[in-house]
């Protein structure tokens, strides 16, 4: 694991919760150094045993509240435009990965909410593990009477952190009052994937 990152994140444990539908569709392309590739995880082998996110499923997960550094990193970001999920509280996420898997390997992976907190990186859409790890290490200070509604990522916040309010982010606020511009905070979930070039076949 970088070691940026490693000094960066909060070490908690968080599930994900999504309910699962019926009309469920596959996370088959995720994002590398900015350009899109293929990722297939194992699939859920029973009904609540996988990794959703509104009607995107992941695949299978495996429950372990401490990432280890053997493992891949793959971060849902938020905002992003990559994925959607519909509703009265609707919002778009991307999906990052740090390294392709080797040839013929399905690695483990640790799942990392990836929250963009900074208003001012709204249109950011993060799609490479340096700027998200760029936007940790910076950090803005906001202003009076900032309110979550104001954080481009306030939906995921409020789903998967379960966190309703500004007060709830004060564990992430640093000794000078500011806030990281984005926070990774670990799912507690990991996956079994493997992650590939695309190729004109796959296309």
């Amino acid at each position: 694991m970088h070691a940026g990152l490693r000094s960066t994140l909060c070490w908690c444990a968080l599930l994900a919760a999504s309910p699962s539908g019926p009309a469920g569709k596959t996370v088959k392309t995720v994002y590398l150094d900015g350009r899109a590739v293929g990722f297939e995880a194992a699939p859920a082998s029973l009904a609540g045993r996988g990794f959703e996110i509104g009607p995107w499923r992941f695949g299978r997960r495996i429950r372990d509240p401490k990432p280890r550094d053997e493992r891949l990193n793959l971060y849902i970001v938020a905002p992003g435009t990559q994925y959607q999920v519909s509703g009265a509280a609707g919002f778009g996420f991307n999906c990052v990965i740090n390294a392709l898997s080797k040839p013929g390997a399905q690695p483990e992976w640790d799942i990392y909410w990836a929250v963009v907190l900074d208003p001012a990186m709204a249109q950011s859409d993060f799609r490479d593990e340096h700027d998200l790890i760029r936007g940790t290490e910076a950090e803005f200070l906001p202003p009076q009477g900032f309110a979550l509604i104001q954080v481009p990522g306030h939906e995921m916040l409020r789903r998967y952190l379960k966190i309703e309010s500004v007060e709830g982010m004060q564990r992430f606020r640093r000794k000078s009052g500011a806030l990281p511009r984005v926070i990774l905070v670990p799912s507690g979930s990991v996956l079994r994937a493997r992650a590939e070039e695309i190729t004109e076949a796959d296309r």
